[in-house]
Formats: C-alpha cells, structure tokens, sequence
C-alpha cells in the first residue's frame, strides 16, 4: 500500500522514479553544452571532466600570447637543453582565455617574461619521447597556453612558465 501512494504521489507532482531518473540522465546536456554520458560506467579521468567544462588548471591562465623578443641569455650548464638553445622570451599576452582558481589577474597587452619547459626550439631534437611534439616558436609567432607562475626562489629570471602550446 505504501510503495502504491508514493508512486501515486510521484505522478501526480511530475517527479520522476528512480528508473525515469537514470533513464534520462543517460544522454543528458551538460552545461557547457555537451552531452555527457552518466551511470554508463564510463568515468572521466582525472582532469578530463574539468577540460570538458572549460575549467582550467589551479593556479594557471590561458592566454593566446606572441613572442616579442627571445631572450639569448642560456643556461650555464651547457649540457641541458635550454645551454644549447633559448628558453626564455619576452611575450605579450594578446587575450587572457580564462582563469584557474588562485592564478590572480593578468593584463591583456602586458608584457610578460616566460620560461619554456622544453626550450623555443622544436622538440624533436632535443624531446624525441614527447607524445605531442612542440613545433618551436620564433619571435612574432602567436600560440595559445596554459601558463603559471614561476615559484618564487626559481634562478631562472622568469615570472611564467609554459609547459605546452599551440602555435597559431
């Protein structure tokens, strides 16, 4: 009689039972637009759910940036990648694309000094293990990427620091 009466109640204020629930969450729109699949077992991985929303990284920032000037100023240690080839440069950020949580503020058309993790020079000669290998950049091109800021006791000079990219 119990189990009658609520599912009485269910239809009579539009709810819906567990099983319609389930049912309709199976395709259901996302906020940003984009289906996504639940209670198929189908879990994201770590980070994914978070690209998919259009959530950075915490601590990070999207910019579209151009090289204005690199810098010739390498490493010491003649052995590593950034003693044979530049991995500073000066960069203007062109658009701020978004923010992850904690990064701050930064000013569209400043100027920032940057560190690239695997140097200005394409990676293949120096990354040959890279899955997505970087093109290189020279001074005028325009990319896209996630910065963050350098941790503070760094000896590298730099205020960002860019791990990936995509040149535009």
């Amino acid at each position: 009689m119990k189990h009658i009466l609520v599912s009485l109640l269910i239809m009579t204020l539009g709810c819906k039972t567990p099983a319609q629930e389930h049912q309709d969450n199976k395709g259901e729109l996302n906020a940003t637009g984009s289906v996504r699949e639940i209670n198929q077992g189908m879990a994201l991985p770590p980070g994914k759910e978070r690209e998919e929303r259009g959530q950075l990284a915490p601590n990070t920032c999207r910019i579209l940036g151009k090289i204005v000037n690199i810098s010739d100023d390498l490493d010491t240690n003649k052995a590593t990648p950034c003693g044979k080839t530049p991995c500073k440069a000066l960069v203007q950020v062109v658009r701020v694309l978004g923010y992850g949580a904690g990064f701050g503020t930064l000013a569209e058309g400043s100027k920032v000094e940057t560190h690239f993790s695997f140097t200005l020079h394409h990676t293949a000669d120096f990354f040959p293990e890279l899955t997505n290998p970087l093109p290189g950049l020279k001074e005028g091109d325009v990319f896209q990427a996630d910065i963050s800021r350098m941790t503070e006791g760094t000896s590298s000079g730099s205020a960002f620091l860019v791990t990936s990219y995509i040149k535009k």
